[in-house]
């Protein structure tokens, strides 16, 4: 019965999967040619001249046919699926729910700099890039809590001085935290991410003091703690 179960489910992947990438697609459409050969939206798009790779078959124009049958299968059907960063290494392969907690974490997956350099880079090489790219830009603290000393002088507080200060600061765990602290549009902004996804963000918690010169006034702030896939403009 087991071994017919399994033969079964390799039966309707080879029928789910598109033929050029032999994964199953997932969240997006199933195209055919006019011979109904079917092909993912993703390795549609990269055909650099738009004619099917199983028989020369042409595309009806620019929107092709498009299966919503099988679309539909796989939306509803709890089979194993690949992780969308596959094409970038990654070879977890999981039922929906497991795998999309699993893609907020995911090694291969994508993230903004959290130096707001506008680039994005793999999260596996994200050092690698800051080591190229914001070497000068930071300055590091390890323990359990991070102190930044920084003077303001009275030009800036005009309205149109830009500031914008980076900490990389890693807790006893070896867990790394980036600290921002900017003025924009006259106001003052601070806000911290983890080098992790939102299932990590979630388990924390920040909290920001700011104390005067003369040590007479204290403003402090506890928030949340963002992961590091979120982007500047949606903190």
């Amino acid at each position: 019965h087991n071994q017919m179960n399994t033969m079964d489910l390799s039966i309707m992947k080879s029928l789910l999967e598109c033929p050029v990438c032999f994964t199953i697609p997932r969240n997006q459409s199933i195209f055919l040619c006019n011979n109904s050969h079917k092909i993912c939206k993703t390795c549609f798009d990269l055909l650099e001249v738009k004619v099917c790779p199983q028989g020369k078959c042409e595309y009806a124009g620019e929107n092709p046919m498009r299966n919503r049958d099988l679309e539909k299968i796989i939306s509803e059907c709890d089979i194993e699926l690949s992780c969308n960063n596959w094409r970038e290494g990654c070879t977890v392969e999981a039922k929906r729910k497991v795998l999309e907690e699993h893609e907020s974490e995911c090694d291969f997956r994508t993230v903004p700099c959290p130096c707001n350099c506008g680039s994005n880079t793999m999260f596996s090489k994200l050092q690698d890039h800051l080591k190229d790219s914001h070497r000068r830009t930071h300055f590091k603290g390890k323990g359990e809590s991070l102190s930044i000393t920084w003077i303001l002088k009275e030009s800036h507080f005009s309205w149109n001085t830009k500031i914008f200060v980076n900490g990389v600061w890693e807790n006893m765990d070896g867990q790394r935290f980036y600290c921002h602290f900017e003025k924009l549009d006259g106001k003052w902004i601070s806000w911290i991410c983890v080098e992790g996804g939102e299932r990590t963000s979630r388990m924390l918690k920040s909290v920001i003091k700011i104390k005067s010169k003369k040590g007479d006034t204290d403003i402090e702030f506890e928030g949340e703690v963002f992961s590091i896939d979120t982007a500047k403009n949606d903190k």
